[in-house]
């Protein structure tokens, strides 16, 4: 239950409470305690994922590599590709983008021999980051908005605002403040729709810069 809530933990701001709650459930123990490897296995993945959100790299970096070697001697596929995912963000956020780069690379691939079209935009849009980090701006547009397309007809409303947001403010950054206001204005209305306070704020801070 704790793994599968991780994305609204995630999105409502309670990213700390998550990692609270599925820390003291980890450590509870593994199969030898009556927990399926495979639950195991998604715990970590989100446990991963939510150290990340708040920062802590080091309890992320340790469930992402946990999690990716469970995953690999259970053959689930997602769980290694979400283990390198977070694997990419902590390189990206250390200055390593040749490292984060080739952890993208890997998770993408496996996402997409997976049919995972909401993650395969995830990584794409982190790829996106990476353009910027290394000052191709109309790279990390035109990924930003392959991104934006793809994750439209999905129907995931949060995602959608993320990388319109992104997109808003490159074009901010870039000079293009007439499109910047348009896409920054349909980040808001999926934001709300979505009730995702952190993306609702994201859209209007942006919105006023």
């Amino acid at each position: 239950l704790a793994a599968a809530i991780r994305q609204f933990w995630d999105v409502r701001g309670y990213r700390q409470e998550g990692c609270d709650w599925l820390q003291a459930l980890l450590a509870l123990g593994g199969a030898e305690q009556g927990c399926a490897p495979l639950v195991r296995a998604r715990a970590l993945a989100a446990a991963a994922n939510l150290a990340y959100g708040v920062g802590d790299y080091e309890q992320a970096s340790r469930w992402a590599e946990q999690g990716h070697m469970l995953s690999a001697q259970l053959d689930y596929q997602h769980g290694i590709a979400l283990a390198l995912n977070v694997q990419a963000m902590i390189a990206a956020d250390k200055d390593d983008l040749d490292g984060a780069e080739t952890f993208y690379d890997e998770a993408l691939s496996l996402f997409r021999s997976l049919g995972d079209g909401r993650r395969m935009a995830g990584v794409l849009g982190n790829l996106g980051n990476i353009a910027y980090f290394q000052r191709d701006f109309k790279g990390t547009i035109g990924r930003y908005a392959e991104v934006a397309a793809l994750v439209r007809p999905l129907g995931d409303a949060v995602m959608t605002s993320q990388m319109l947001s992104n997109l808003g403010s490159i074009l901010t950054e870039v000079g293009d403040l007439d499109r910047a206001v348009e896409v920054l204005e349909e980040s808001l209305l999926y934001a709300r729709e979505s009730g995702a306070g952190v993306q609702t704020a994201n859209a209007l801070s942006r919105s006023e810069e």
